[in-house]
C-alpha cells in the first residue's frame, strides 16, 4: 500500500482494516494514550523520514511518540522525582533511530526542554501550572534533560528566536556551567564575539565556585573555565582577566599606604586579585577558600598551570600591562610544597585517599614543570609617599568606577 492510501485521520471511517490483528498487537490502544496529550497528536502527521512507510504500524508509533513529547507539558513535572528514565528513553531512541530526532525538532522538542530547564523564569512559557522541582534536602539533577538538549542540538542547527531567548538567561547559563554532560563547543557558540553572553557565563561560573564545598562539584565548573578561555575571538583577553582576575596592590587604611609597610602580620594581604566584571575571579577564589576547602583550590591552582602548560596564559607576563613577573604568584609554590607533603608523606600514619594523592602528585609536577627563568629582581613595597589619580572611568552598567593612580612608595630589593 502506498503513503498516499493512509487517510490524514487514523479514525476515519474509510481506513484500509488490518489484515491481520496480530501484526499491530504490539501497538497501544486509543484508550492506553493520557488524555493530556492528544492535542499534540495532530502534529505528529507532519511528512518525516522513514525507514519503511509502506505500513501503517509507523502511522501509529509516531501518534504514540507525539504522545511521550505531550507529557512534557504535564506528568514530566508532575512526576520530576522518577522521571529521569523520561529523558534516557529519548537519547537511547536516537541513537537507535538517528530519525528520531527530526521527528523531535518538528514536535519542538528543544524549547519545550529549555522551558522545562528554566523552570518560573523560562519567557516561553509552553508548560502549563509550573511546579517546584527539588525540595529542602534534595537538589533536583537536571544532568540527563540536558544530555538530550544536547542530543539535538546538531553543530548545522540554527537556533530559533525562542531558543536564544534561553540561551542568555542567567538561569540556564547557572546550570550549564555546573553540567556534567556538557556538549563540547558549546560554550563557544554562545560566547564567541558576544560580550553581553560572555559576562554572565564569567558571573555564574563565579558564582557557582564560591558555593562549592567539594572538590567534585568543581570539576564540571573548571571543565566550563576551560572551554571559556579557549575561545578564539576579539574578547579572548578581556575573558582571562575577567574569570581569572588582575593582581592589585591592596590599601591599608590604618596605615593609609599599600604594600608591605607596618603590616601586623606577615599573614596579611599585600595583593588582592580583581575582575573587571565585579565578580570573585579564580586567583581570588583559591585565596579565600585555600584554608577551608583546600582540596577545591588545588583543583583550581591545577587548573591554571594547566593552561599555562597548554600556551593559554602565562603567569610570568598575565597580565600584560602589569610588569609584576611573578611576584604575586610565589605562594603558589608554598601551597604546592605544603599540600604534596601532606597528601604524600602524611604523619602520624594517616590514611590519605588515592584521589587526594593523585591531586597532589599532578599539581607538584605541573608547578615543578614550569620552564626556568631568569630570577626576577624582587622588592620589598614600604611606606606610601603619595598618591596621584589619574583617571576615574565610569561603569554605570555594573555600578563601578575604574580610578588609575600614580603611586610614590619606598622600596627596597629583597629576597623571598
Amino acid at each position: 500500500m502506498d503513503t498516499a492510501d493512509i487517510p490524514d485521520n487514523p479514525n476515519d471511517s474509510n481506513a484500509p482494516e488490518a489484515s491481520d490483528e496480530a501484526e499491530i498487537s504490539d501497538v497501544p490502544e486509543a484508550s492506553d494514550v493520557p488524555d493530556a496529550a492528544e492535542a499534540d497528536v495532530e502534529t505528529a502527521k507532519k511528512p518525516m523520514r522513514r525507514c519503511d512507510s509502506n505500513n501503517s504500524k509507523l502511522e501509529m508509533v509516531y501518534e504514540y511518540l507525539a504522545t511521550l513529547v505531550g507529557l512534557m507539558k504535564e506528568e514530566v513535572q508532575d512526576g520530576w522525582l522518577r522521571m529521569q528514565e523520561y529523558f534516557e528513553l529519548w537519547i537511547d531512541l536516537i541513537k537507535i533511530c538517528p530519525q528520531i530526532r527530526e521527528f523531535l525538532s518538528d514536535q519542538k522538542m528543544t524549547e519545550l526542554l529549555l522551558d522545562y530547564l528554566l523552570e518560573d523564569s523560562s519567557p516561553l512559557k509552553l508548560i502549563p501550572n509550573r511546579r517546584k522541582y527539588g525540595v529542602r534536602h534534595y537538589t533536583f539533577n537536571f544532568e540527563q534533560a540536558f544530555e538530550l538538549l544536547f542530543e539535538l542540538i546538531s553543530e548545522e542547527k540554527t537556533f530559533s528566536e525562542n531558543e536564544l531567548k534561553c540561551f542568555v538567561s542567567y538561569v540556564f547559563l547557572e546550570k550549564l556551567v555546573k553540567a556534567v554532560s556538557k556538549k563540547p563547543g558549546f560554550i563557544s557558540n554562545i560566547c564567541r564575539n558576544n560580550s553581553v553572553v560572555s559576562e554572565r557565563v564569567a558571573y555564574c561560573i563565579s558564582e557557582g565556585l564560591m558555593k562549592v564545598t567539594h572538590s567534585d562539584d568543581s570539576k564540571p565548573l573548571i571543565e566550563s573555565i576551560i572551554e571559556y578561555i579557549n575561545i578564539k575571538d576579539d574578547l579572548t583577553d578581556q575573558r582571562k582577566e575577567w574569570i581569572i582576575g588582575m593582581p592589585q596592590l591592596e590599601y591599608h587604611p590604618k596605615t593609609m599606604s599599600y604594600g608591605m609597610y607596618a603590616l601586623p602580620t606577615v599573614l596579611d594581604i599585600v595583593y588582592g586579585f580583581y575582575s573587571p566584571l565585579g565578580i570573585s575571579p579564580v586567583l581570588y577564589i583559591i585565596n579565600y577558600m585555600r584554608e577551608k576547602y583546600e582540596h577545591v583550590t588545588v583543583l583550581l591552582t591545577s587548573m591554571i598551570l594547566q593552561l599555562e602548560q597548554d600556551g593559554l596564559l602565562n603567569l610570568n607576563s598575565y597580565p600584560s600591562n602589569l610588569p609584576l613577573e611573578r611576584n604575586y604568584t610565589s605562594w603558589m609554590e608554598r601551597q604546592v610544597d605544603q599540600y604534596y607533603e601532606q597528601m604524600v608523606n602524611p604523619k602520624g600514619g594517616q590514611k590519605i585517599p588515592d584521589n587526594y594523592k593523585g591531586y597532589a602528585t599532578r599539581l607538584h609536577n605541573l608547578w615543578y614543570g614550569r620552564p626556568e627563568l631568569p630570577h626576577p629582581q624582587r622588592y620589598l613595597i614600604g611606606k606610601t609617599i603619595s598618591e596621584k589619580e589619574i583617571r576615574c572611568t565610569d561603569l554605570p552598567k555594573y555600578n563601578l568606577k575604574i580610578m588609575e593612580f600614580e603611586l610614590t612608595s619606598y622600596i627596597a630589593p629583597a629576597e623571598f
